[in-house]
Order: structure tokens, then sequence, then C-alpha cells
């Protein structure tokens, strides 16, 4: 998710999302299905008095992030990760007071979206709250980072009433000046529960919100050594940044943590990964 130069550089934007009430209709996760014929191969829904170690890393990929056990935590069976005011203990100066819960999945639970034939499906049901310099983000990397791309399933920014969905491959992460990233935004009500997906083939990714299709990226759209989404897999990343120069686009001259809105989370109430029958 590496953004503050990337995103200048991002070669397509257009909103994806053609039935904008569909997209903002709140989904229940027990009800809801993928469509089409898929087998449902692992489930996180986060009902034990804590994330599962064997699957979870509670990590500090920024400096204003921290371990503290609150920033990262389950409660009415879902998954809440953190932002809020740095307490004396956090081990950070945070920013502008401010710190961070983190979690991935890295060296431990990993997801086939087109490696070898495969046709996989990754639901994510989540909701999350809005404030000034918050942003959450639902995304995936490959252990072969940057040269292996990224797929950011869903990021959202402050207040604002949709969300994006973004490839990177290894062209725009190191060289913002080159097209080879793509976006798409949606319309979504982010403080309801919505199921953010991303679908993979040997043609191409695709990523729903509440399983309408919000954007599509086809393997044709890109040289052959551009596209390595169908090469490796991918580990999962459920986060929450604080402050930076695509935050404060929203606020001229605020790119730090207002306090505004803290304390702030997504929460997750399951990961599901399907494969097609």
């Amino acid at each position: 998710m590496k953004h503050f130069a990337i995103i200048a550089a991002i070669a397509l934007l257009a909103s994806a999302c053609c039935d904008k009430d569909v997209c903002r209709k709140s989904v229940q996760g027990d009800e809801f299905t993928p469509s089409g014929n898929w087998k449902l191969e692992w489930v996180d829904d986060f009902n034990g008095r804590r994330m599962d170690p064997a699957t979870w890393n509670q990590t500090k990929r920024r400096v204003y992030q921290t371990l503290s056990k609150d920033l990262a935590a389950t409660k009415g069976g879902a998954l809440y990760i953190w932002a809020r005011e740095v307490r004396e203990d956090d081990g950070t100066e945070g920013v502008n007071g401010y710190t961070a819960g983190d979690v991935d999945s890295k060296g431990k639970k990993y997801f086939n979206l087109g490696k070898d034939g495969v046709h996989g499906r990754l639901d994510i049901r989540a909701k999350m709250s809005g404030a000034e310099g918050f942003w959450p983000a639902i995304w995936m990397e490959p252990d072969n980072y940057p040269y292996d791309g990224e797929i950011d399933i869903m990021e959202h920014l402050n207040y604002k009433d949709f969300t994006y969905h973004t490839i990177h491959t290894v062209e725009s992460i190191e060289n913002p000046r080159r097209p080879h990233a793509m976006q798409r935004t949606a319309a979504v009500n982010f403080e309801d529960w919505n199921i953010y997906s991303v679908e993979g083939d040997s043609t191409g990714l695709r990523m729903y919100i509440n399983d309408v299709e919000v954007a599509t990226y086809t393997k044709e759209e890109f040289s052959e050594d551009r596209y390595p989404f169908d090469t490796c897999e991918y580990f999962l990343l459920l986060s929450n940044q604080i402050s930076g120069v695509w935050v404060g686009r929203d606020y001229p001259g605020k790119i730090l943590p207002s306090g505004v809105g803290m304390p702030c989370y997504i929460a997750i109430d399951f990961v599901r990964y399907y494969t097609a029958q």
C-alpha cells in the first residue's frame, strides 16, 4: 500500500458501480453466498477470544503503529483493529499523538487467485468508521514484493462515500511515472457491513462489493511480464494507516490525524476463501 507517490501515477480512475443502491446496501453475513459455483475452502469468523495466532500476526509496519493488544482484538464475533491516542505503554510517539493497529497473515496463510489454473475468490465482510487522517485498508501482497505486485481489495479515506479498488505492478510501485497500476472507485456506505471481494483466474482479477462487480482487470491489458497475479499466492493485510499526502488531499494542509472522529476502527466479521467448481 505504498501510495504516497504512486497514486499520482495511476493510469485509470473511474467509477465502476453502476447501481449505487446495491453497493450501498448492507449485507447480512450469515445469509451471503457468492454468485456462481464455489467450494468454501477456508474461513475465519473471529468467534474466538482472540485472533488465531496460527493465521494472523499483529504487526508494526509503520513507525507510528504499536503492538498493544487492544489495537487488534476480537469482540462480538468480529476482529476490531483500532486507531486511537497514544498511551504511555505503547512504545511509540505515534503521529500527532495517535497510533494504529495492523494485522497480516504473512508466513502463515496465503491465497491463490490464479496460480496453476486455480480460480479463487476471497470475501471479507467489514465495516469501518470515518475520521480525519484515517486510511483503513484490506489488501494483499506476495512474499516477492514488489516484483509480484499488490492487490488493494478496498481502501477508504477520511469520510468519503466511496472506496478504492486498485492493483499495482512492480512498475507502478518502483516508478510512479510508469502507468502500470489500475484503479476503480465504487460508492458504498462504509459504516455498514459490506462484503469486499476479489476473484482471480488465468484471465484476470475482478473485485466486488456485496457481490456487485466494481472493478475488472484483465491479463490481456498487460504485457506478459507485467501481470504477476497468476504466478504466486498472496497473504492478506488488514490495516489502519493514519496520515499521509493521499489522506491529506481532502483537508489541505492537514496530513496528520486531527483527532476528529478518533478513536476509529475497521472491523472484520469474516474472511472466506473459495475455489470455483
